[in-house]
């Protein structure tokens, strides 16, 4: 049938082809520069009494912050984006029925791991809308990654040795049976918005296979470089430079692998047994 044609000589079938449309994208690197002075009394004063080089201490905590405020920042654009983009679905601890199907769990872990049901549901729209099967990570404040906790009694969830909830940075708290990780970004950041006694949101973000298959991509221009200078009298001086890359996907369907999770009529954590 392909070589048949038409009385104009044009093949009646088309052979099957596709067609492609390329676009680009920039990503520019920004610097980010910091520098500390310290007196020479005060820095060899804390080096012999507490083992410190005060100049070391204070680069890596500006260190440390910059790559905590730009997490944070792309964190909260993938949540405003997703949440704007209809990638939001609520859990209804009591499943629309206040204070009646809440009395069919056995246990307060049993209503939260009804939880899972969700999770798995927006797992598989992910890998529907990105077009690639990768695992996913799960972030979440200070009340959800308490409700979540609760279910760490059973073999789904593991924790991890020594990590602790804190409000200055974000940690890695758990990990699934299938290689989910939970992780907790402190509340007050506003990543994830606010949240009460029984109301809390949980980010599900796809990890993607390759690089470029991530709701985030970026590069780094220049690496970290710790400088050391001296251009007061009676003062040492140290300084931080870096020059990196970071935003969400420019292409729409990796970095549409994020959704929301609207935790509600949740149980008050004052009477969480």
């Amino acid at each position: 049938d392909y070589e048949r044609k038409d009385a104009n000589g044009n093949p009646l079938i088309q052979p099957p082809g596709a067609d492609f449309g390329f676009n680009r994208y920039s990503i520019f690197a920004r610097p980010v520069r910091a520098r500390n002075f310290v007196t020479i009394d005060a820095a060899t004063q804390m080096r012999n009494e507490l083992a410190l080089d005060p100049l070391a201490v204070a680069t890596g905590l500006l260190q440390q912050k910059d790559y905590q405020e730009k997490a944070m920042q792309l964190l909260f654009m993938a949540a405003t984006t997703a949440r704007a983009e209809g990638r939001a679905v609520p859990f209804d601890y009591d499943r629309g029925v206040p204070g009646g199907l809440v009395k069919a769990f056995n246990t307060t872990a049993d209503g939260i791991a009804y939880m899972n049901s969700i999770i798995e549901s927006i797992k598989l729209k992910i890998r529907n809308l990105t077009m690639d099967q990768s695992g996913v990570d799960i972030i979440v404040g200070d009340n959800a990654a308490i409700w979540l906790g609760i279910t760490a009694e059973g073999s789904r969830l593991t924790r991890v040795p020594g990590a602790d909830l804190n409000n200055q940075s974000m940690t890695k708290v758990a990990t699934y049976a299938d290689g989910t990780n939970l992780y907790h970004i402190p509340t007050s950041s506003g990543v994830l918005g606010p949240e009460d006694a029984t109301t809390a949101t949980i980010m599900v973000v796809t990890r993607g296979s390759r690089p470029e298959f991530c709701p985030f991509v970026g590069h780094v221009a220049v690496p970290a470089m710790f400088l050391s200078f001296a251009s007061r009298e009676f003062e040492v001086g140290g300084g931080y430079y870096g020059r990196s890359a970071a935003e969400l996907n420019p292409c729409e369907q990796f970095s549409s692998g994020v959704y929301l999770i609207d935790l509600i009529n949740m149980p008050a954590l004052d009477t969480v047994k």
